[in-house]
């Protein structure tokens, strides 16, 4: 039987054992290989999946400026256990974070423009990216908006009710 899956946004509400939860979810993944960098990222934590009490993915979300959008974005990663990739695991951790940071005025009135990703999986850029499939309309109306400066593919989900300011 398979098992439920359960997305949980938790940014804002952070607990120490939680942290340290998701810093020795990375470590034992080796997805950070650093303790320090783990723990650095950790107050970043805006969602995580879980199958029973079992961490099988997290999301994480930094608000920083985007120069060519004369706006600030939430700069999301995601990382899904290697055992439980190919579950659409990372599109509901996306989804889950989205439709919460987009319930919080305060960010919009920050100038938040939307959820920033770069698609850095080799497998996500070859096989999807490239080709434009349609797995990008079930992230969220993803925007191409160009390329970081290592030529990975950036998109942008906007907020509801933003608009750039020029």
């Amino acid at each position: 039987m398979k098992k439920e899956i359960l997305i949980e946004f938790v940014w804002g509400n952070l607990t120490e054992d939680l942290k340290k939860r998701v810093i020795d979810f990375w470590i034992m993944e080796k997805a950070i290989t650093k303790k320090e960098d783990a723990e650095n990222r950790v107050n970043d934590l805006l969602a995580i999946a879980k199958i029973d009490d079992t961490l099988v993915g997290v999301a994480t979300g930094i608000v920083t400026p985007h120069p060519q959008l004369k706006s600030k974005v939430v700069f999301y990663r995601t990382y899904i256990a290697q055992d439980h990739r190919n579950n659409k695991i990372a599109q509901r951790l996306f989804l889950k974070s989205f439709e919460e940071l987009d319930k919080i005025d305060d960010l919009k009135k920050d100038n938040v423009m939307g959820l920033l990703i770069a698609f850095q999986s080799p497998v996500l850029v070859e096989n999807y990216i490239k080709d434009q499939k349609p797995v990008l309309e079930k992230f969220h109306d993803l925007t191409f908006i160009g390329y970081d400066q290592t030529g990975v593919p950036m998109r942008i989900a906007f907020f509801n009710n933003v608009s750039i300011k020029i």
